[in-house]
C-alpha cells in the first residue's frame, strides 16, 4: 500500500513538472524575444563546469541549450537512505545467512537531467532563475558484508564484498544565481528519486548545491 501511495504522488508530481515544462516551451514569440535581449547566461554561454556538494558530491558539466540545459553529474554517491542490512536482507543470495556486520567502499552516482529555466527579476546585473527538469540516475554501491553460516553443524563468519546497482528516473528542481562580472554561477538543487532497477519504487530524496564556471 505504501508503495502504491508513493507510485501515486510521483505520477502526480511528473504530470506537474511536465506541465510546467511544457508551458515554458511554449511561452509567446514576443516574450522569448524578449528574454534573449536580457543576454542572460543561459543565451550567453554554451557550456558550464563546476564542482557540487550533495548526492552526488563531484563534478558537474552543463550544456546551455537557450532557455534549457543538459546536465551531467558525477560523483560519489550519498548514503544517507542506503542501508546495508536491508539490501543484506532482500537479496536472495544471503537468504539462508546470518547478518552480522557490513563496512562501505565505494558509492559512485551518474546524473543526466534535461532542465528548463525560467528567469526571476532582480535588482541589479546579476541572474537568478529557478528551474525543474526531468532525468536518470544510476548508483554503484559496493558494500562488505560479513555474515555467519553452518556448514557440517560447523559455525562460520566470513567478509564478502558485494557490489549493488541500480536505475531510476527521477525529477529535480533549483535555483540558478549567475554574477554579471564573472563567468560564475552557484546553484542549489532538490530531486526526488524513484528506483526502476533493482528494488522497484524505493524513493529517494536528494539535494545538493555547488559553483560552475561558465564560458
Amino acid at each position: 500500500m505504501k508503495k502504491v501511495f508513493s507510485v501515486m504522488i510521483f505520477l502526480v508530481i511528473g504530470f506537474r513538472l511536465q506541465a510546467q515544462l511544457l508551458a515554458m516551451h511554449t511561452e509567446p514569440v514576443e516574450e522569448h524575444k524578449a528574454v534573449q535581449q536580457l543576454n542572460t547566461p543561459h543565451t550567453a554561454y554554451q557550456w558550464g563546469i563546476g564542482l557540487r556538494v550533495g548526492d552526488p558530491t563531484g563534478l558537474t558539466v552543463k550544456r546551455f541549450l537557450g532557455s534549457r540545459a543538459l546536465e551531467l553529474s558525477i560523483g560519489r554517491s550519498g548514503m544517507g537512505n542506503f542501508s546495508a542490512r536491508r539490501e543484506f536482507d532482500n537479496d536472495k543470495y544471503f537468504e539462508s545467512y546470518v547478518y552480522l556486520d557490513s563496512r562501505f567502499r565505494s558509492a559512485v552516482s551518474l546524473q543526466l537531467h534535461y532542465l528548463s529555466f525560467k528567469q526571476i527579476p532582480i535588482d541589479g546585473n546579476d541572474d537568478l532563475a529557478w528551474y525543474v527538469g526531468l532525468g536518470g540516475q544510476l548508483h554503484s554501491t559496493t558494500v562488505d558484508y560479513r555474515y555467519r553460516y553452518w556448514r557440517n553443524n560447523d559455525r562460520r563468519d566470513r567478509w564478502e564484498s558485494v557490489t549493488d546497482v541500480d536505475f531510476g528516473a527521477d525529477f529535480t528542481a533549483g535555483l540558478d544565481y549567475t554574477f554579471h562580472d564573472v563567468p560564475l554561477s552557484l546553484f542549489a538543487d532538490i530531486t526526488l528519486f524513484v528506483e526502476l532497477l533493482d528494488d522497484p519504487l524505493f524513493l529517494r530524496l536528494q539535494g545538493g548545491g555547488g559553483i560552475r564556471y561558465n564560458f
